[in-house]
């Protein structure tokens, strides 16, 4: 390597955010219900929303989700 080359040579690309985007696994899923009533429970959950990213699953989403993730382990 030349003293010019050592002068002249690129900085390392900077991780942009889009390249740092990975995919939430949903590791906490929420229950939430539209009923006071039923809060607590599960079985009448009208829908889920993940801790981690804030999205928000219908049931059955959630329970697809839970189940992939019995399939991983």
């Amino acid at each position: 390597m030349g003293v010019l080359s050592f002068f002249t040579r690129k900085k390392a690309e900077q991780p942009t955010a889009q390249s740092l985007h990975v995919e939430c696994p949903h590791p906490i899923l929420s229950a939430r219900w539209d009923s006071v009533q039923d809060i607590g429970n599960e079985d009448k959950a009208s829908s889920y929303r993940c801790a981690e990213c804030g999205a928000e699953f219908s049931v059955e989403a959630a329970q697809e989700i839970r189940r992939q993730r019995l399939l991983v382990t």
